[in-house]
């Protein structure tokens, strides 16, 4: 046993790890720290596989195993234990011990999840013992939840879990995920039919990716050969513990809200939560203590070295986003991004807001907008003045936004009809007729792959309701999806490696790119020093640099230094470093004036 107490917390914690570790926080070490004890005395009540971790999971009630199967199917945590620790405390002169039932980790987050029935969870000596609890908890830098069974059991959740966990052991090849992937290049989501349908793909290989977290679907849906299953987290998640991960967000399910440091924004840190009022001249940001009230001020440079620190994290919240469906879309895009005249059209519109805050209470009607948007005009010199109901309706985005102007902001370049317009079933056979016909040696010519896609569809069309029938697309719409293929690849399927290699040799530009960050490239390159150590004077070894470079603006995005050779773990730091804000420039680099 390995035991955790530091001063001056009021509690002490104690580790079982395995013989391999003697790590009492590496959650994949731990061992459960007392044997599995059944509450009606009749031995364990049900054991759930872990395919992931290649062990069974012990569960002590029905609940417990419940709640075990629906972790395992829709949580996708990084790593969890049952019966974790000891919590040993005083309490009124009385030394107690407690023993979670759960320990989940995501990232650097860690949640303790206590499992009880609705009855026990609401007596008030129990919400007295958890609320302390939670306080201790707290003091070692975990988080503590109640789960309770009627949202374990909650459907038609429970009722996927037990399905899909079916499939947990399923073995997709590397050529039915690759035809997987393939299938969702078209569109974002596709339904369970579409698969069922399309040969070399089956059923339980695609749920297995759903639960390897590759793939995503809604859980609070009944599932069926109609449901959809999407490659995009833009979806209820099936169990969600909040600040443990970005992408889930309620244990009732939820979507990712806006993190950034803006108004109304809440976060946490340690144990408290704030609320961000304001930002204030010379990029500070004034915020509040939500149990105190107390108001405190960070810099900016502050608040970013913390959330790269994981000091700090962003509380998700489900009215993140307004009803009016495009401001969310809005706020994450900088200002910068916008045409310079529709942001000077925006700062112009804001003013009549601003007269109407100046005018509060005011009541939104014809009769009284009418002189207002008159004399604003006049002050402004706009020659276009908006109507009033312009107003009212850019007023309340306005306001659910923080007063953000960007908000109001029209957004005429993301007009029209983005991407490919072809129906997604129809985009499947006629990827998969380009592949056996066009992309091979014998380099058979469009008219000839156009008419193989009309004889299938016409096929497929003869199972269709008259109704849902597919659309037959035209030969120059063939000539189009070639054409969007890689030059590359098409004269490697059709003459081979060696005439494309001459073909491309010299005339080849590499990907094109038409904005920032739209492509990033990664290199690792041994460096031409050997380092010696300080003190032995022993040579350590060349380093090896890997770098993140823009594409499209050539500039560096970020960079790693270390002494193992070129891996996942130098990929993922140089991401970090990329990815994270550059606040240390200013303090270690003087020299460097813009950042």
């Amino acid at each position: 046993m390995n035991e955790l107490i530091e001063e001056p917390r009021r509690s002490k914690l104690t580790f079982a790890a395995s013989r391999e570790s003697q790590e009492c926080v590496a959650v994949d070490r731990l061992m459960r720290v007392r044997e599995p004890v059944s509450r009606s005395k009749s031995g364990v009540q049900g054991k759930v596989a872990d395919v992931a971790s290649g062990r069974s999971r012990h569960a002590e009630s029905q609940n417990e195993l419940k709640a075990f199967r629906v972790l395992l199917a829709t949580a996708n945590p990084d790593a969890w234990q049952e019966q974790p620790f000891f919590l040993e405390y005083h309490h009124d002169g009385t030394k107690h011990r407690y023993t979670p039932d759960i320990l989940v980790v995501w990232g650097a987050n860690q949640e303790v999840v206590e499992v009880k029935e609705d009855s026990e969870a609401d007596k008030p000596e129990n919400q007295a013992r958890f609320a302390l609890i939670r306080e201790l908890l707290a003091e070692h830098g975990y988080q503590f939840r109640l789960w309770k069974r009627s949202e374990i059991c909650a459907e038609p959740r429970l009722t996927n879990v037990s399905l899909i966990l079916c499939y947990r052991c399923v073995d997709v090849s590397a050529a039915e995920h690759e035809r997987i992937r393939r299938a969702f290049s078209s569109a974002p989501e596709l339904s369970v039919r579409a698969f069922s349908e399309t040969e070399g793909i089956t059923v339980p290989g695609v749920l297995r990716l759903v639960l390897d977290g590759t793939l995503h679907i809604d859980w609070w849906e009944p599932f069926g050969l109609d449901s959809r299953v999407s490659i995009t987290t833009d979806r209820p998640p099936g169990v969600a513990f909040p600040l443990s991960r970005m992408l889930a967000t309620a244990f009732s399910g939820g979507k990712m809200s806006l993190n950034a440091l803006r108004n109304g924004q809440r976060i946490k840190a340690g144990a408290s939560e704030f609320l961000i009022l304001r930002r204030l001249p010379d990029s500070r940001w004034q915020l509040q203590n939500s149990a105190t009230g107390e108001w405190c001020t960070f810099t900016e440079d502050n608040l970013l070295d913390r959330f790269a620190r994981s000091e700090i994290s962003f509380i998700a919240e489900a009215e993140a986003c307004d009803p009016t469906g495009g401001l969310a879309a809005k706020l994450t895009r900088d200002l910068a991004a916008y045409p310079p005249e529709l942001v000077a059209l925006g700062k112009k519109r804001e003013q009549y807001l601003k007269e109407i805050d100046r005018r509060q209470p005011i009541s939104m009607t014809r009769t009284s907008m009418k002189p207002l948007i008159r004399l604003v005009s006049e002050r402004v010199n706009d020659d276009k003045p908006p109507g009033w109901p312009t107003v009212w309706r850019d007023y309340r985005k306005w306001v659910a936004a923080g007063r953000d102007v960007r908000a109001i902001i029209l957004r005429h370049a993301d007009r029209g009809k983005r991407g490919a317009r072809t129906v997604p079933d129809v985009q499947i056979v006629g990827d998969r007729v380009i592949d056996e016909l066009y992309m091979t040696a014998e380099r058979k010519r469009v008219p000839e792959v156009h008419l193989e896609i009309v004889r299938r569809l016409s096929e497929a069309n003869q199972l269709r309701p008259e109704g849902d029938r597919l659309p037959i697309p035209s030969q120059r719409t063939i000539y189009r999806e070639i054409a969007r293929r890689s030059p590359y690849e098409v004269m490697v399927a059709r003459y081979g490696k060696r005439r494309a290699e001459m073909e491309f040799r010299v005339s080849a530009t590499g990907p094109e790119t038409n904005r920032a960050l739209q492509r990033v490239s990664m290199d690792h390159t041994p460096s031409d020093i050997i380092v010696v150590d300080d003190s032995s004077m022993l040579p350590l070894g060349r380093p090896t640099i890997t770098s993140a470079l823009d594409e499209h603006t050539r500039s560096p995005m970020g960079f790693y230094t270390g002494f193992e050779p070129p891996s996942c773990l130098s990929v993922m730091r140089c991401l970090k470093h990329a990815i994270l804000p550059k606040t240390y420039v200013p303090r270690e680099f003087p020299s460097v004036k813009n950042r």
